[in-house]
């Protein structure tokens, strides 16, 4: 099994990027492969409603959007990564999940999913819910923790990530025991996103 692990890179983002080396070290030890995928372009292009990709299957920009859905059919999960910037996440993370959940719904539809946030502050859930609801899109279960998902410094932080591997991990676990018992997961797999009225 194997897990796709997504964050934007930012010039003040180390204790994400080690983060993320973290999980990839944790997931390592519970025999998961990981794939990364960091974003930086910090010129990510927004989704602008073409409705290309539900013919094509991907964006009509062909960037790390794309690269992330070529990624995920062959990934059991997926995990985002991302600052908190005024109490939500960044804007490269919420352009990147809105294309990614326009033109990737099909490849990600009823794989686990989760996210990490860093903080410079106690702030954070309301970032995680705006990043769950993209989740929520295309049918993914969400890995959810009672010790949160946002970190503040690398000090207590492999509680957090430890946490969220062991969840992430079980839930790649029941979906694939589900597909081993021939628990159909077809039904009521979301096709299209009508976000966007015209």
């Amino acid at each position: 099994m194997k897990v796709l692990l997504v964050y934007a890179h930012t010039a003040g983002g180390s204790l994400l990027a080690d983060s993320m080396d973290y999980l990839g070290k944790f997931f390592a030890e519970k025999g998961i492969k990981t794939d990364y995928l960091r974003i930086e372009n910090s010129q990510l292009k927004g989704c602008v409603a073409c409705g290309k990709c539900w013919r094509a299957g991907k964006c009509i920009f062909d960037d790390e959007v794309n690269k992330a859905i070529t990624l995920m059919q062959d990934c059991d999960a997926l995990l985002v990564g991302s600052e908190v910037l005024y109490g939500k996440p960044g804007d490269q993370t919420v352009r990147f999940l809105e294309r990614l959940f326009h033109a990737g719904t099909e490849v990600l539809a009823r794989k686990p999913a989760s996210a990490l946030l860093t903080s410079r502050r106690r702030t954070g859930s309301s970032a995680f819910l705006e990043i769950c609801d993209f989740f929520s899109k295309a049918n993914m279960p969400v890995a959810a923790v009672h010790t949160g998902h946002v970190i503040h410094a690398e000090e207590g932080s492999h509680t957090v990530l430890s946490a969220i591997v062991s969840q992430l991990v079980w839930l790649m676990r029941c979906v694939d025991a589900g597909k081993k018992d021939n628990v159909d997961f077809s039904d009521g797999a979301p096709k299209r996103i009508l976000d966007h009225v015209r």
